[in-house]
């Protein structure tokens, strides 16, 4: 999802050569063009993203909870 999601916000762009009109037509596009892994693409990028900003979340959570005493 998070492809089609990238894919679709960049539609329009200058430089980008395809186009969507939907959700469905994205998915069917990207998986004539590129197979089932035109879905994985970014995907390692991606978490090594998302990791350390969920850990920072979680501390930031603990640490107010924490300073309001309600733990």
């Amino acid at each position: 999802m998070d492809v089609i999601r990238r894919r679709m916000q960049v539609v329009g762009m200058p430089g980008v050569d395809f186009h969507y009109t939907g959700m469905f037509n994205a998915v069917k596009v990207i998986f004539a063009k590129e197979g089932i892994r035109g879905f994985f693409k970014g995907m390692l990028p991606n978490y090594l993203k998302v990791a350390p900003a969920t850990g920072a979340s979680f501390v930031t959570y603990e640490w107010s909870k924490k300073l309001l005493g309600t733990h």
